[in-house]
């Protein structure tokens, strides 16, 4: 596992060296949103959803990418001077790029979105294992309010406790945690696979 991470954050950085470069190119969603002439731009909790197709895609594009990263891992071999050396002349970087596109290509994913939707995964999926985020809130409200029981408890902790319950029940009913339950609900399908891609070597 310590062995992709490194090849993941290996490529994340080849893609964000790159990025400047692939902004003329568009995907598809903004092709059709320019050509619409609309110009509203994706909330933030928007941009955390996850869809089904999506979660396919990545699931089928995961194996793929990772045995072209480790292809990939195997040119920095070497340790921080040689990754430094590919990143300031970017010849190896650039044609990296381009393979690992190459490959996400037919599953509708870049580089960058690729990237973009382990994110996703990785966080949903993280609170999908500790029960879903309205379990996660409700074990931490009720936690906390038995708290405020315990004899002889100062005014200030009380007050700290009570204002910790009010957060944290803000943020069981806030959009963002909407959106990860809607995520957990598509995850929860094709959870043996996620499982098997977060516990491989």
């Amino acid at each position: 596992m310590k062995r992709l991470t490194l090849i993941f954050i290996v490529s994340l950085l080849i893609s964000l060296l790159f990025v400047n470069c692939k902004k003329s190119e568009k995907s598809p969603a903004e092709d059709v949103t320019k050509k619409s002439g609309e110009v509203e731009k994706s909330s933030d909790t928007q941009d955390m959803l996850l869809t089904e197709k999506e979660v396919q895609n990545f699931i089928k594009a995961f194996p793929i990418f990772k045995t072209e990263a480790e292809k990939l891992g195997e040119k920095f071999k070497g340790g921080d001077k040689n990754i430094l050396q590919a990143m300031r002349t970017g010849k190896e970087a650039a044609g990296a790029m381009k393979k690992l596109n190459n490959v996400l290509k037919p599953y509708g994913l870049t580089t960058e979105s690729f990237f973009e939707t382990y994110g996703k995964v990785a966080a949903s999926y993280g609170m999908l294992a500790m029960g879903g985020p309205n379990k996660y809130y409700d074990q931490m409200i009720q936690s906390s309010k038995a708290s405020l029981n315990v004899p002889n408890i100062d005014k200030e902790t009380k007050k700290e406790i009570e204002q910790n319950i009010k957060d944290l029940e803000e943020q069981r009913n806030s959009e963002d945690t909407k959106a990860i339950a809607k995520n957990c609900t598509i995850l929860e399908k094709y959870k043996d696979e996620i499982e098997g891609i977060f516990n491989s070597d």
